[in-house]
């Protein structure tokens, strides 16, 4: 190739044909491969993450209704029990 560059070749329309067709079978295989996979990876992780929360504050309900009532039940022990 010498000292001329790339931009100034002249490609016949079988290679620019080739070009296309190698440049959509690329994307096409990094849409199914690597573009696909990492949305439902993400997806699957943010499902994940609100399944934490809705359990994490189903747990902090829980703890504080049990607070409570230990706080009711411990006035109405009766003196020589404390």
């Amino acid at each position: 190739m010498g000292s001329r560059r790339f931009s100034t070749l002249a490609l016949t329309p079988t290679d620019t044909a080739a070009l296309k067709r190698g440049a959509r079978a690329t994307a096409r295989f990094a849409q199914r491969r690597v573009a696909m996979p990492a949305a439902a990876f993400v997806v699957d992780s943010v499902e994940g993450l609100f399944t934490f929360i809705d359990e994490f504050s189903d747990s902090v309900d829980e703890v504080r209704k049990a607070m409570a009532r230990a706080r009711s039940e411990r006035y109405t022990i009766s003196a020589h029990r404390r």
